[in-house]
């Protein structure tokens, strides 16, 4: 299993996490709350933990990971026998298939990463974005993987291995000491070592943006994913037993009006509108040669675009009409349903009207499944918080997870943890897939 970063000594710097803000406006979104009691509370909603068939994908643009790798003071000292009795009997049992919450007053989360694996019941997979992490900066890479990694004996939880894409654009990633974008992938390591084949990034992107994990799984039907315990077995895969998957963690750009620079002559070649719609263009033909090898995909981050009425609250986002456009070109390359409840501001209902409005009706398509909207399909729930806003006043849903039709009838859960707690130092909150395996 190769990986594109390495990993150095951590930072010691301190810094707190600021207290996610909450409203009891009346007129605001008003999401599934939890609350979460200690650092040791796993999430469990009465599923049964034991199916290890059970693959579970988590994405979350934490909008800078270094609040989420500052140790707490408590985590050096021994963990109390109640403390470890939680813990440990959760210990990297698969996670729950059932979406509801628990409705309660939501409060602030821990806010360490392996807190959150913890309280997930240690997925397989985290895709984040915008870890924001200088490309020469691997003292915090490696706090990154310190802060996935058992503490002490009384930590029985899995181990977790961190892999990196971070912007080497020089040109177009040059603020705050190239300390933007960037996307991380947390493995959990007894599943990467059985099943994760590579992980990389791609040439045509140098801002950080996409990171690819290729999988192969056994397709017997008695095969589960594996225990820490279990020793992996390559030579065991054969073109006819084997399912290829290939996991992307991404960051879509922004559009804006500011200008696109090439990134070797740092001359403008357009602007960040430009280059978004370009970004879908090379997203999906590295879908499609993907595809051409048989992997199914799994396309999990912050896309950057809501995709109808169901998914901007208060309203949809159709100011400038550059923005409706971006929408189109995503919902037009990449979604088999097309919209659903009014695309672009538009009233299309399906893809032959979206055809109605593109530009290019013959264009390729990935005709992915977004998960969550078909699994919910007509819930208005939002991933995106600006913090310089009450809570639930202005939200969208912006993050999602996009899988091949061929994975339909292996998708048993999709949803978000919607809270103010679950946003923790972020704008985000994380979202989660779980994909039947056999």
């Amino acid at each position: 299993m190769a990986s594109s970063r390495a990993i150095s000594p951590p930072t010691r710097r301190k810094r707190r996490a600021s207290s996610p803000r909450e409203s009891h406006n009346n007129n605001a979104y008003q999401p599934s709350k939890r609350q979460l009691t200690s650092d040791n509370e796993t999430y469990n909603n009465n599923t049964n933990t034991n199916n290890r068939n059970i693959l579970r994908i988590f994405a979350w643009n934490v909008n800078s990971i270094s609040p989420l790798v500052q140790q707490r003071i408590t985590s050096f000292f021994p963990v109390s026998s109640k403390a470890s009795s939680s813990s440990s009997s959760s210990k990297h049992e698969p996670p729950p298939s059932n979406t509801s919450q628990p409705q309660s007053k939501p409060s602030a989360a821990p806010t360490g990463l392996r807190s959150f694996l913890r309280r997930q019941s240690w997925p397989q997979v985290v895709c984040l974005q915008e870890v924001k992490i200088s490309p020469t900066d691997t003292a915090t890479q490696r706090a990154v993987q310190q802060a996935i990694t058992p503490r002490n004996t009384e930590d029985t939880g899995p181990s977790y291995t961190a892999h990196f894409d971070l912007p080497t654009d020089n040109q177009n990633c040059r603020g705050f000491g190239q300390k933007m974008y960037g996307v991380a992938v947390l493995l959990r390591d007894d599943f990467a070592s059985k099943y994760v084949q590579r992980v990389r990034g791609v040439d045509w992107d140098h801002e950080g943006r996409v990171l690819v994990v290729e999988c192969m799984f056994p397709c017997h039907p008695s095969s589960s994913l594996p225990t820490q315990s279990q020793s992996p077995s390559p030579s065991s895969f054969t073109s006819s037993t084997i399912s290829k998957f290939a996991i992307l963690s991404i960051y879509a750009p922004n559009g804006t009006t500011n200008p696109y620079r090439d990134p070797v002559t740092g001359s403008v070649t357009g602007t960040r509108h430009d280059r978004k719609l370009a970004f879908h263009t090379l997203l999906l033909r590295e879908c499609q040669m993907l595809e051409s090898q048989d992997f199914k995909l799994v396309l999990a981050g912050d896309f950057n675009v809501a995709r109808d009425q169901r998914d901007g609250y208060p309203n949809l986002r159709t100011r400038p009409e550059q923005h409706v456009l971006n929408r189109r070109d995503f919902i037009v390359k990449f979604l088999a349903d097309g919209g659903g409840g009014g695309v672009a501001g538009a009233s299309a209902k399906t893809l032959e009207d979206i055809d109605k409005v593109a530009p290019n009706k013959t264009q390729p398509r990935l005709h992915a499944i977004d998960t969550f909207r078909h699994l919910h399909p007509n819930t208005r729930k939002y991933t995106y918080y600006p913090r310089n806003k009450p809570w639930g006043t202005s939200c969208d849903r912006v993050d999602m997870v996009l899988v091949s039709r061929g994975l339909e009838s292996r998708l048993v859960a999709a949803d978000m943890l919607d809270s103010p707690g679950d946003r923790a130092s972020s704008d985000h909150v994380p979202i989660y897939v779980e994909l039947v395996l056999s």
